[in-house]
This record gives structure tokens, C-alpha cells and sequence, in this order.
């Protein structure tokens, strides 16, 4: 089996506000005919299949197959959410995987985690607070938040998916933040920079 089947990312993340999400499956070379990707759904967590969202191409039960046509190395699967169910708190993922098959290798990059933002904390919607945006260095997050912008003195709040503060304290040159002992998943940002007692905000996962 000379050809190999990869994801091109191992995360999507997006919010039940978005209606639909493309993801991307790439051979390592340009196929010479056309081969049937087989893929699976699982691990869902805060969400019901088919009830809340759908594949294109459609699934049988919960394997879908996708088709690569010759002269190609792209194969698409769009994800269709129900956005008007899915409006509630809290987190909602699952999983896709590669399916072994006859005529293709797996690769590396054989699974994906879809996570779908759920309503974001109350302060946040907050309608005399103007939030401007945090940059971080990067995201997703492993070990430590590092805050590109960079504040002198600052007060911060990180809220979990179901708007729960889970960690705040003040910091003075706020910079960086370990984030070590926060469980994987989606997580809101808060920051209010003592100088200018503007507040600031981002989204960031724990991975």
C-alpha cells in the first residue's frame, strides 16, 4: 500500500453558532484512480447523532465513506450542525477516524477531535463592557498561556465552557500563565488591566 491517508489537522474547533465546518483528509501523493476513504464517528460527549448535526457525505449509521477522486490528494467531509439545539452551555466534541483499509496506508494523523464552543460566559455579554482582544503566542495550549500583549498589573478570570471561573488572581507583569492543572478542553480568558481598567478578552484550548 504506497498510498497513505492523513487529516490535516488534529483538532477543529468552532461554535454553535457556525452552521457548517469543512475538514480536510490529504494522500501523500496524487492518486491514480479513485479510492473510497472509510471513516468512523465516536466519542460523543454533550451531543446527539444524527439529532444534532449531520455529514456530507451522509453516514451509514456512523461510518461515513468519502470518496478521493483520481488525479486528486484532497478528499472533503463537511460537518452540518443544528446550530438552533446546540445553543446551550458547555462543551459538546466527538471524534473521526481513519478506518484501516486494503487500499491505503493510515498515517500519522489517523484521528480528529471536533470541538464545538458552547454560549459564552455572562460577563461577556455584558453590554456597557467593551472587550478588546488578547493575542496569545499560541493556541491550543499545552503548559503555559503567554500573552503576547503583555500587562503590567493585571487581575484575570479563566471561565470553562460552562462559564465557571476556575482560576483568578492579580498578577503584576502579567506575561505568562501556567495552565498545567486545567483539564483539556475550551476556556475563556478574562483580563482587566489595572493602568488603563480596560478589560480584555480571548478564547483559548487546553490540549
Amino acid at each position: 500500500r504506497d498510498i497513505s491517508i492523513n487529516f490535516l489537522t488534529d483538532t477543529v474547533f468552532t461554535t454553535v453558532e457556525t452552521p457548517s465546518t469543512t475538514i480536510k483528509l490529504k494522500a501523500n501523493k496524487q492518486l491514480t484512480e479513485a479510492k473510497t476513504i472509510a471513516l468512523k464517528l465516536g466519542s460523543f460527549q454533550n451531543i446527539f447523532y444524527p439529532a444534532q448535526f449531520e455529514t456530507s457525505p451522509a453516514a451509514n449509521g456512523t461510518t461515513i465513506e468519502l470518496l478521493m477522486q483520481a488525479g486528486d490528494s484532497i478528499a472533503e467531509l463537511t460537518i452540518k450542525l443544528d446550530t438552533a439545539q446546540l445553543k446551550t452551555e458547555g462543551t459538546k466534541t466527538f471524534d473521526i477516524s481513519l478506518l484501516d483499509n486494503k487500499s491505503y496506508a493510515i498515517g500519522d494523523s489517523a484521528g480528529l477531535h471536533f470541538i464545538i464552543e458552547g454560549v459564552e460566559p455572562s460577563i461577556l455579554s455584558t453590554k456597557n463592557v467593551i472587550f478588546n482582544k488578547i493575542v496569545l503566542q499560541r493556541n491550543p495550549i499545552q503548559h503555559e498561556l503567554v500573552v503576547v500583549n503583555g500587562f503590567s498589573e493585571a487581575y484575570y478570570l479563566i471561565y470553562n465552557a460552562s462559564g465557571t471561573v476556575v482560576k483568578e488572581s492579580y498578577r503584576a507583569n502579567f506575561k505568562t500563565l501556567k495552565v498545567d492543572e486545567l483539564a483539556n478542553g475550551l476556556y475563556w480568558l478574562v483580563i482587566k488591566d489595572v493602568k488603563s481598567d480596560k478589560m480584555w478578552t480571548t478564547k483559548f484550548i487546553k490540549h
